[in-house]
This record gives C-alpha cells, structure tokens and sequence, in this order.
C-alpha cells in the first residue's frame, strides 16, 4: 500500500491540479490501518476506515465524479487481515 502511493506520487503523469486529474489515489492504507488496529491512538480500524469514507464523500472531487476514477492502494490482506 505505502510503496504504491510512494510510486504513484512520482509517476510522471502526475498532475499538480486536481482538476486536471483522471485519476485520484486515495492514500487510505487499509491494510495498515488494520494491522496497527488501536495503537495509533487514532481510534479504531472501522472508525478511521469510516472517517475517510466521510472525507472523501465530501470532497469537491468525490461531488465531480462520485465514486469514479478513485484508486485505494491495498494490499491483497487489506480485507482479511
């Protein structure tokens, strides 16, 4: 998840503007989140998965093309672990 966003953030057809984007990556990290479970002091996995869902529906991105063009980079365990 860490190394695809690390990648996708220097790829060369990254754009500056958000208007001018096809695609949105969404620096969720599922799978992380859900492995450090409580320890960040953050809340839960299901309460910050919730949490970017709210931020992310409520972004002027998000209200252009709900739900299209939005990538989350996780690993293959994000569901299972």
């Amino acid at each position: 998840e860490i190394w695809a966003t690390q990648f996708l953030m220097h790829h060369p057809a990254r754009v500056s503007q958000a208007m001018d984007a096809e695609i949105f990556l969404v620096p969720v990290w599922p799978l992380l989140s859900k492995l450090v479970g409580n320890a960040c002091g953050q809340g839960t996995h299901d309460e910050r998965m919730r949490k970017a869902n709210a931020a992310l529906r409520g972004s002027a991105h998000w209200q252009r093309v709900p739900g299209r063009h939005f990538v989350v980079a996780a690993g293959p365990r994000a569901q299972s672990a």
